[in-house]
């Protein structure tokens, strides 16, 4: 393959890759007519590309939805891996319980000392898909 169309077939997943991270997938309509005109400017312009026709256009939509698919995919490693970090970080300040007593001299421990909430990090998984 051409360093031309390698470059333009990359650039058009690195495209998608950025909109999956970002968009819904509602955005896909105007990008892969983006897509579409500029394969078709492409044709017209490099030699190399003349044969590719329409074959060669839907394989570039194609490839913009692979790039989007994998953005996706990147967007809910994040959110898992960032979930899990921040999980791990209420259950261990939850789970460490200090007694201090209040200004009476009373131990608080007596009174208002109900169960402790804890936060799991599936719980704040399923909030954060949510929005």
């Amino acid at each position: 393959m051409d360093q031309t169309v390698t470059l333009l077939v990359t650039a058009v997943c690195l495209f998608g890759t950025a909109l999956g991270l970002r968009y819904r997938v509602y955005v896909l309509v105007p990008a892969g007519l983006a897509v579409l005109i500029m394969s078709a400017i492409a044709q017209v312009i490099w030699k190399k590309m003349a044969g590719w026709g329409v074959p060669g256009a839907l394989a570039l939509v194609i490839v913009l939805n692979l790039g989007f698919v994998l953005g996706l995919f990147l967007r809910a490693g994040a959110a898992f891996w960032y979930t899990h970090k921040i999980g791990r970080l209420f259950a261990s300040s939850c789970r460490s319980s200090t007694r201090r007593s209040d200004d009476a001299g009373r131990d608080g421990s007596s009174e208002g000392a109900g169960t402790t909430a804890t936060i799991a990090p599936r719980d704040l998984a399923k909030e954060s898909f949510r929005r």
